[in-house]
């Protein structure tokens, strides 16, 4: 009966639908006791109308074409079709909430079109949070009411508004800085609000200001590292206490620093000091002296005259700058430029090697003198003087500053023509030795001058460079150019002559060596040079002999008459 039944209905379903839907079969398919339900299938014929609308700044767009709303609000769709509605903000809105088939839903909506459909976006104009934080005593202030920092410190505003922030520091305090959304603003902040944002304000203690007076006697100049002080003889300004000054002092020609006072800053060129209290800096300038030292004996360059033909020394290969003799190992040195070498050689000018040097000594070294035992001073194109140990076994001068002490004499020289020549007086009793060095200058350069500086050798050896402007007293004795216009036209080499105290100074350019008073670089003798090419260098051997080099690698003794 049950099979009748079931084939009973499957006829009858075929003529009518509407009858099968109404007829609820126990069994059919299935056990006896089940029960189905029929829905209806989509008609594709059959279309619904989906209305979509937004409120605020924004648009809506359905992932089937069909809306774009803005400006294309409503669609007609197949019966059954599923689709993606997204809600997009303007500028400055953000999406809240949908409303109708949508609501419950994120900003992408998704629908079956089953019937006809309604949906609206809501958008609203967005906020974004100001928060603020001081650090010190002070506070924060907006423009537009919200922010009142100390007590009231966070706030939201709406997207875009313009904000100014007022940093005000409490009385006996300073705004210090911004850190965050301010940092690099001063104590007025400017924020556009596209975003979240935080700024924090630091205060701190206003410091003492103090006076300081920097009065200049003598012959120089003083001023300061940073440039703000630069005056003539007193000169007064305000500093923030704890601030760090550093005074440098520039003596003119023929005079030399004598002292500071009001700082512990001996007789350096430099003065650095702290600001704590109203202070009184002075720094006296005096004329160069005579030192006194220095023999009496009357010996004239004018005196000597070439006892032999000048010779060539072949192992060097070119480039001899410079000569010297070492007494404490009775051997000459000859040094080279643009090599990083020093050729050896005996009393007979007999080859016995030659020494490398490395480090901060640079290559163009042009002159040499022996010093003091077997410390031999070298200088170098670049305005730099290096105390050297070389003894009968020296194969390389090691350049490091803190075992070849290390000068830097005067600035970077013009048009390369540094120091040339190098000279050194002897110590005497508690007077330390002296280094004399001149500056090449040359006819073809109206502005690369001639110029003869010295200093003291301090004790003990410093372990890094000295400076001229900083911790080392460098002298100009005198105006060079001045003193030797019209007689020489460059520097080339230098010795000191012991028995007279006076210096002979060797020009290239005008091929002559020329006797000159170490204090007033008043030429009191000169001496032609002839027989070989470019000279460069000079040195009183043992027996009081001047030896030349030349550039071109030849030797030249003079021998006094």
């Amino acid at each position: 009966m049950l099979n009748i039944l079931k084939s009973a209905f499957c006829f009858v379903k075929n003529i009518s639908l509407l009858a099968c839907f109404g007829i609820l079969i126990v069994g059919c398919g299935g056990e006896d006791n089940e029960t189905a339900s029929i829905s209806p299938s989509p008609n594709p014929n059959t279309t619904y109308t989906l209305t979509t609308t937004a409120t605020g700044s924004g648009t809506i767009t359905s992932s089937v074409a069909g809306i774009d709303c803005g400006s294309d609000c409503t669609e007609d769709y197949s019966d059954g079709q599923q689709l993606t509605l997204t809600a997009t903000p303007a500028s400055g809105f953000e999406f809240q909430a949908w409303q109708g088939d949508c609501a419950g839903q994120g900003a992408s909506c998704s629908l079956t079109i089953d019937s006809d459909k309604n949906a609206t976006a809501v958008f609203v104009v967005a906020t974004y949070t100001l928060t603020t934080t001081v650090n010190g005593p002070g506070s924060i202030a907006s423009n537009i009411d919200g922010i009142n920092c100390g007590s009231d410190c966070t706030n939201d505003y709406s997207a875009e508004q313009q904000i100014v922030l007022t940093a005000t520091p409490d009385s006996g305090f300073i705004f210090q800085n911004w850190e965050g959304d301010c940092a690099g603003q001063d104590e007025t902040c400017s924020l556009t609000m596209d975003s979240d944002k935080n700024a924090t304000a630091f205060f701190a203690e206003a410091l003492a200001s103090y006076t300081v007076t920097v009065t200049k006697t003598g012959n120089g100049t003083i001023v300061s590292e940073d440039e703000s002080i630069n005056c003539g003889s007193v000169c007064e300004l305000e500093f923030d206490a704890g601030t760090q000054l550093k005074l440098i002092a520039t003596s003119d020609v023929g005079h030399q620093l004598s002292a500071w006072t009001g700082a512990d800053c001996g007789f350096t060129p430099s003065c650095t000091f702290t600001v704590s209290r109203t202070m009184e800096i002075g720094g006296s300038f005096t004329a160069v002296v005579d030192d006194g030292l220095g023999g009496s004996e009357n010996v004239m360059v004018s005196d000597y005259s070439q006892t032999n033909d000048a010779f060539q020394v072949g192992q060097i290969s070119n480039n001899a700058s410079g000569i010297t003799w070492h007494a404490g190992i009775q051997q000459y040195l000859v040094v080279q430029n643009n090599a990083a070498r020093i050729y050896r050689f005996n009393t007979d000018f007999l080859y016995l090697g030659e020494i490398t040097k490395s480090g901060n000594i640079n290559s163009d070294t042009e002159g040499l003198a022996h010093l003091a035992g077997n410390q031999v001073m070298i200088v170098t194109e670049a305005n730099y003087a290096h105390k050297a140990v070389i003894d009968s076994n020296t194969t390389n001068v090691n350049g490091s500053y803190d075992v070849t002490p290390g000068y830097r004499l005067l600035g970077s020289p013009r048009s390369n023509k540094g120091f040339e020549g190098v000279a050194t007086r002897p110590a005497s009793g508690n007077i330390p030795a002296r280094v004399y060095a001149c500056q090449e200058g040359t006819r073809s350069d109206s502005q690369a001058h001639m110029r003869v500086v010295y200093f003291d050798v301090p004790s003990p050896d410093p372990d890094d460079l000295m400076r001229y402007d900083d911790d080392l007293v460098v002298v100009e004795p005198f105006d060079a150019e001045a003193a030797f216009s019209g007689v020489i036209t460059d520097c080339a080499g230098m010795v000191y002559d012991p028995r007279t105290g006076h210096l002979l100074i060797v020009s290239q350019e005008s091929a002559k060596v020329i006797q000159v008073n170490r204090t007033t670089g008043e030429v009191l003798d000169e001496l032609s040079l002839t027989g070989a090419p470019q000279y460069e260098g000079v040195t009183i051997g043992p027996n009081g002999e001047l030896v030349f080099v030349s550039e071109a690698n030849w030797i030249h003794i003079f021998q006094r008459q």
